[in-house]
């Protein structure tokens, strides 16, 4: 977990987000700690079903690595961001190995 605990509804301070389409195509940067996945993906997309790629950084010495209950967290606040708006989401993890560097 962070060094300094997360309880908050933002993304982790200092943060950048890159959200990429099927084709692993950018289409979205962001370093906005109150990015909203429904505002910027959802509501622009036509359809009702919507594949990304998120990548997440951040540069905050109280993040040092991405570690279970850090990776979890990030995971929770996607699933409520979008939830919130009335999406279903479903969430896969590309990479398997936890404790890389937040940066």
């Amino acid at each position: 977990m962070p060094i300094k605990p997360h309880n908050s509804d933002r993304w982790p301070p200092r943060v950048k987000i890159n959200i990429y389409d099927m084709e692993r195509r950018r289409i979205k940067t962001s370093k906005n700690t109150r990015f909203d996945l429904n505002d910027n993906l959802m509501e622009p997309w036509p359809y009702t079903k919507r594949i990304v790629f998120l990548g997440m950084k951040t540069l905050s010495t109280n993040w040092p690595i991405w570690d279970e209950e850090s990776i979890r967290h990030v995971e929770y606040l996607i699933e409520y961001d979008l939830n919130f708006d009335g999406n279903e989401v479903v969430i896969s993890r590309m990479t398997q190995t936890v404790g890389q560097p937040c940066m």
